[in-house]
């Protein structure tokens, strides 16, 4: 695969991102669509459209560590993105240093939210 053609892949991938932040093509959450409950980051996308709006109060609301997420997943997607204009492969960047540190230990934070939410803290489990 040429580099051009990885380019355009990824920046394919950051559009589809973008319509689905922006509301102009639908997301709904596959866990929370198929089981009936929401997942670790359910409310995440939601928190941020609120936040492109101004609105903090319904980001927190929506998810307390939106912004974690936002920083580490932009930060992983970034070096993925460039892993694979580089080299055609995705797996250069994550697999090692402050960057998996940072993933791992944001699963282990969003796992712990969403499990003191369902016990009823910081306004209940995220509405789906």
């Amino acid at each position: 695969m040429t580099v051009l053609k990885r380019a355009l892949y990824a920046i394919g991938t950051g559009i589809l991102c973008v319509l689905v932040l922006f509301d102009v093509i639908p997301w709904r959450c596959p866990i929370a669509a198929l089981f009936g409950f929401p997942c670790p980051t359910c409310g995440v996308t939601r928190a941020v459209r609120a936040a492109i709006h101004g609105d903090m109060s319904s980001a927190f609301h929506f998810h307390p560590l939106w912004t974690f997420v936002v920083i580490v997943v932009g930060a992983i997607v970034v070096a993925e993105a460039a892993s694979l204009i580089q080299s055609g492969k995705l797996t250069d960047y994550v697999g090692r240093g402050a960057l998996h540190r940072a993933g791992l230990g944001l699963s282990v934070l969003l796992f712990l939210l969403w499990v003191i939410r369902f016990l009823g803290a910081f306004g209940g489990p995220a509405p789906i």
